[in-house]
């Protein structure tokens, strides 16, 4: 298995995660990064080196499957061959156009091909470049389509770490140090159990 191209290969481990360089290099990025972004510890995280397709490759040369797609951003692979060629001719002709102040016409027909996925006729579409800030668009957009609000949200959930996602986190190591400044209009429900069968 070992000789197949990376990205098509099974998951294996050399060294049990987060191998010496993964750990070495937590440390140094607990002397650069603040404490409120990658959670550094002994056993966290594993730092990636290289991917390709389904394939992750850690800083050990553990190689694994990755079932996430890195949050979505590689749902076609990782270093697929088409995405890259894309990127890559638009960073030759414009890799930035100053969004909502000049924005480039590749832009307006990505904002046209995803507005005519939508089920309605006259979708209107936001994009973001973190999880968080897709949030935040929806939180704001729930409150002017409803004028309530309100959030409900679940238990044990995480939605991001801006104050309006923040506040419907339902993790305390993450909420504290904001409390005073978090909305407090959000209530939090259990998240549902399959097993419990209707149980109260």
């Amino acid at each position: 298995q070992t000789d197949a191209p990376l990205g098509r290969r099974l998951p294996e481990i050399r060294v049990p995660p987060p191998g010496p360089a993964s750990r070495a290099m937590g440390e140094r990025l607990r002397a650069v990064e603040s404490r409120n972004v990658t959670h550094v510890s002994c056993d966290w995280p594993v730092f990636w080196e290289q991917a390709c397709g389904a394939n992750v490759v850690d800083a050990d040369g553990n190689v694994y499957l990755d079932l996430t797609g890195a949050f979505g951003v590689a749902l076609q692979g990782h270093a697929h061959p088409g995405v890259s060629a894309a990127v890559a001719e638009q960073a030759k002709s414009l890799v930035h156009g100053m969004g909502d102040v000049h924005p480039p016409s590749v832009k307006l027909r990505f904002l046209e091909r995803l507005a005519a996925l939508a089920p309605w006729p006259d979708a209107r579409v936001v994009l973001s470049s973190t999880g968080s800030e897709a949030v935040e668009t929806a939180l704001k957009t729930a409150l002017v389509a409803t004028g309530r609000p309100g959030i409900l949200a679940f238990g044990g959930s995480y939605h991001g770490l801006t104050l309006g996602s923040l506040a419907a986190t339902d993790r305390a190591l993450f909420r504290a140090p904001f409390l005073r400044r978090m909305y407090e209009g959000v209530a939090f429900a259990p998240f549902p159990d399959p097993l419990r069968h209707g149980d109260a």
